[in-house]
This record gives structure tokens, C-alpha cells and sequence, in this order.
């Protein structure tokens, strides 16, 4: 059962916490996952309370690089740790589009040491002329060397008889400009097989009919539907993406364009992964997510094998300039370069960063929370107004209202929670009981764990 469940019975039930000997958290990196990870903090913390000191605590992810110190908090043991990071139980390899000459081909390299090339395949690219639509007069061609997103497509497409594929991108609005891609091809008379061919006929036509149901039949989702993609990122409608998760697993449904939210335990049978970019949301894309996600790729199971392709021939092709992305891309294929899973409750008290991340200013978290409590009509204009006072050439206003509305959320999280979870018998009207039981699950938390005295 999720997290939420275990504490609502033990709750409603405390008698059987007592019987608890074995905990199993699965996606244990998830602490610094922002208003969620906070949840699932307090979560964890209010569980270790609830069984016995002597019952063992198992936590379970394949990126975290700090796990003596997760150890130490979880059970008092930091050489309670089992590390495997090269145990991979498929194989998975790694490739990056090259289109130096007309037609362009597919390197790939050794994962751990990517300057290494292992082999190519060759003429895989191929740019074709589209039809011209009436009152135009340039030619348009798909793909084109300029357009990753349009390289992407074409891949994902030419792969999708092979096997599931998955389209990851940075940004929702990204997943929509595909969508909308894609069905200008299909307008356009593009001479490749749409997902559709291949997907189960019955199963598409129903997730076009609840796309529509939930978005709207001209959306740019539900019309590419039709034709056999499916859009899965955090604005698509909970019970949408369930449906699409059900059909991939199933093999009736073998296209998906999405953003992380296909690494958020979510176990389907992807062989092919197809990148676009390498931030989410604007921001730089964690190693450790990067590695969760590309984790998705030929699970244990389901596939022998599977495959990741970076789409953009420019950060192969310009490795050797100076200027050039790649040591960015070989850092994220390397696991050992993945960060300490911190927590966000955490970051609510730290600085706030400039739009590179080497300046900091300090804020006083009271400040935000006193801000945040004097919003009673949730509209946040405290964010816009900070960030408009703080904004200067090092600390961008985007750059700030960012930060600040990722620590809105985070007290929202941490609000809920307690609402959630407050003694029935005092209420909200006051009671001392409800406060000390507040301030003694902060200092259980992992962020109380990992804080320092020192300011």
C-alpha cells in the first residue's frame, strides 16, 4: 500500500503497529522530490513512530548515492547499506544522432565512458520533402538538422514497430508542440506508419474518446490520440494517464510523449527511449532523475534489452568545441556523478539562488511562512511581490518567483499534512497537545537529521 494508507490505518488502528516486524519503502529517493517529497517525509517519519524500534526498515532506489547517511537516519545504522549500482539485470544501450552529411546515422557509446564509440548505423535520417499547403511557397521537410524535436519524432516513429517508445520531454508544453507535430504530418501526408498501425484499434479509439472527454476534441492530445500517441506529464488528467499506463503495459498502446512523470514508479515496457533535451522545467535534469527515468528503459521482465537515443545531432557533433554540451550529456550518463538525495523540507530555509546558482542571498524562512499565511485568498502575490523587490541583474524576477512558489508549495505540503494528521480532539481552535506533537515530528524528520546548527 502507498505511504498515505499505511498511516491512515495505523492511525484509525495504532494496535497494529505493534505487529509490524518487515517496512518496505519502494522510490526511496523521493525526499527531495519538492512538495511531494515533503509528504512522503513526514510520511516516513510519522511511520518510524508508529511500529516497533526493533522492526527492520528496508529502503529501495537505484540512485541514491548517499544512502549511509539515509541509513543513519532511517535506522540508526549508517552500515545498514547494500549498494549494487552496476547490478543491471537488462542490458541497456546508449546512442546519439549525427547528421554531419546528408543523411544521418546513429552512434553509440559505452554509457560509463561515452567518448568511447562502440559502433554506428549508418543512413538511419533521412529528410523528406512534405506537401505544400495552399498559399505557401516554401518547401517543408521533416526532419530537419536544426529541429531535435523534429529528429526525435522521426526516430520514435521509425522505432515504433520494434517495440514501446517513449519521447521524454523537458517541459508539458513541449509534449503539446510534438502533438501538434505530428498531426500536421499526418495533414501533411507524411509516407511513415503512424503508432496507430501497430496499436491495438479498439484500445486507441477508446483513449481518443477519453482524451476528448477530458480535454476537449480539438486539443492538440486528443487529436494526436487518434492517430496512436499519447501524451502522459502532470497536467494530463489523473485518471487519462492511468489509461495510457494501462494500454502501454498491455501492448495495445506503444507511443507516449512525456515528461518525468514516466519515471515516478511507473513500470512499463519501454524499449526505446527517445531524449530531446536534458533540463526539466528550464532547470538542469538531475543525474539521479535522468538515471530513474532511463531505469524505465527494457525493465527486468519485460525486455532483454532496451535503448536510449539523444536526439540532437549538435551535442554529438560539436563534442570537440569548446562551447559544446557534451561534457553536460556525459556527466548525466555517468551514475556516479548523481547527487545526495537531500530534502526539500530542507531547502525552505536555505538561500535563494541566483540564475546560475554561485550567488546566494539569504531570506528568512519566517519571513516566507508569515507571507504565506498572510495569503488568505491563495493567490500568491507575495511570491511576485519579493521577487520583484529582490529581482537585479545576478537574481532574474523568474529566477526568484521560481524558488519562491517551489517554497510555497512545499508549506502547502507541509500545511495539508498537519491538517491531515491533527489531534481530532483539540481541532484547529488551539490545544498545546497538537502543537508539541507538531514540533516533535519536525525534529524526527530527515531535514531536522541533516540540518546543521551553524547558520
Amino acid at each position: 500500500m502507498t505511504p498515505e494508507k499505511l498511516v491512515y490505518v495505523l492511525r484509525h488502528a495504532p494496535e497494529l503497529g505493534a505487529s509490524i516486524r518487515l517496512l518496505v519503502l519502494d522510490e526511496g529517493h523521493q525526499f527531495d522530490a519538492g512538495a511531494r517529497g515533503v509528504t512522503y517525509e513526514l510520511l516516513v517519519t510519522s511511520l518510524k513512530e508508529m511500529i516497533p524500534s526493533v522492526a527492520q526498515k528496508v529502503l529501495i532506489s537505484a540512485v541514491i548515492t548517499n544512502g549511509s547517511e539515509i541509513a543513519k537516519w532511517l535506522n540508526g545504522d549508517e552500515s545498514s547499506v547494500v549498494a549494487g549500482p552496476h547490478l543491471l539485470p537488462t542490458e541497456r544501450s546508449v546512442a546519439f544522432a549525427s547528421w554531419r552529411t546528408q543523411v544521418g546515422q546513429l552512434f553509440f557509446v559505452t554509457p560509463e565512458s561515452p567518448d568511447h564509440e562502440e559502433f554506428f548505423v549508418p543512413r538511419v535520417i533521412k529528410s523528406s520533402p512534405l506537401k505544400v499547403r495552399r498559399g505557401e511557397r516554401t518547401i517543408r521537410r521533416f526532419p530537419t538538422k536544426d529541429d531535435s524535436q523534429s529528429v526525435a519524432l522521426y526516430l520514435a516513429l521509425r522505432l515504433v514497430g520494434h517495440g514501446a517508445v517513449a519521447i521524454f520531454c523537458g517541459r508539458k508544453d513541449t509534449a503539446t508542440t510534438l502533438c501538434e507535430m505530428l498531426i500536421d504530418l499526418v495533414d501533411r501526408g507524411l509516407e511513415m506508419p503512424m503508432p496507430v498501425a501497430i496499436s491495438d484499434e479498439t484500445e486507441t479509439e477508446l483513449l481518443a474518446r477519453i482524451y476528448e472527454r477530458n480535454l476537449g476534441s480539438t486539443s492538440a492530445a486528443a487529436r494526436a490520440a487518434k492517430v496512436g500517441a499519447f501524451t502522459h506529464h502532470g497536467s494530463t488528467p489523473h485518471g487519462v494517464r492511468l489509461a495510457v499506463e494501462h494500454a502501454i503495459k498491455k501492448g495495445l498502446g506503444r507511443f507516449v510523449l512525456c515528461t518525468s512523470t514516466l519515471a515516478q514508479g511507473v513500470n512499463l515496457p519501454i524499449r526505446y527511449l527517445v531524449v530531446t533535451t536534458a533540463r526539466q522545467g528550464g532547470e538542469k535534469l538531475k543525474v539521479r532523475d535522468f538515471h530513474n527515468l532511463m531505469g524505465r528503459v527494457g525493465r527486468s521482465g519485460m525486455h532483454t534489452e532496451g535503448s536510449v537515443l539523444f536526439a540532437n545531432p549538435e551535442i554529438y557533433d560539436t563534442r570537440e568545441k569548446a562551447d559544446s554540451k557534451w561534457s553536460e550529456f556525459k556527466a548525466l550518463l555517468q551514475l556516479g556523478n548523481s547527487e545526495p538525495c537531500a530534502s526539500s523540507l530542507l531547502t525552505v530555509l536555505g538561500p535563494l539562488k541566483s540564475n546560475g546558482g554561485q550567488i546566494t542571498i539569504s531570506i528568512d524562512p519566517l519571513d516566507v511562512v508569515r507571507e504565506y499565511l498572510a495569503d488568505r485568498e491563495g493567490s500568491g502575490a507575495w511570491v511576485d511581490q519579493i521577487a520583484e523587490e529582490r529581482s537585479n541583474r545576478w537574481f532574474s524576477k523568474e529566477t526568484l518567483k521560481r524558488q519562491l512558489a517551489e517554497r510555497r508549495d512545499v508549506l502547502a505540503a507541509v500545511e495539508s499534512f498537519l491538517q491531515a494528521h491533527w489531534p481530532e480532539e483539540e481541532g484547529w481552535s488551539g490545544g498545546s497537545r497538537g502543537s508539541e506533537a507538531a514540533g516533535e515530528l519536525a525534529k524526527r524528520t530527515l531535514a531536522y537529521h541533516l540540518a546543521s546548527s551553524e547558520p
